[in-house]
């Protein structure tokens, strides 16, 4: 398998340092956005992003914003929303807002693994 590009997107940093951690482990690159802003930037300018991870509580720009403007220019873009609060309106406003998958936290690298796999199968 080759190596993957994966956007996390997160405003706690010890989630970022975790993740960082996870895919070192799984051989693939992470590139870290702290905020909504910087993860639009940065899906605009560095190619190849295979799949993102997405916090959905943030400040300045919460996850459901990023997602809106995100599937504008990026619509196949794998997009697994990240949340350490289940709320079943959440959930249902980040599927409608064409998120593909979850990840509860704090979640291990087994679960990280599983959720790249499964949404990089093609590429």
């Amino acid at each position: 398998m080759r190596k993957r590009n994966i956007l996390f997107v997160d405003d706690d940093s010890s989630i970022l340092i975790s993740a960082t951690l996870f895919l070192r482990y799984l051989e693939h690159e992470i590139i870290h956005a702290d905020s909504g802003p910087k993860a639009i930037e940065l899906l605009n300018t560095v190619p190849d992003i295979d799949v993102m991870f997405l916090d959905l509580m943030m400040p300045e720009m919460d996850g459901f914003e990023v997602l809106r403007r995100v599937r504008k220019t990026h619509a196949s873009l794998p997009i697994i929303v990240q949340t350490g609060v289940i709320d079943d309106r959440d959930l249902k406003k980040a599927k409608r807002l064409g998120a593909n998958d979850l990840i509860i936290k704090p979640y291990t690298k087994e679960e990280v693994a599983r959720l790249i796999n499964k949404h990089t199968k093609k590429v």
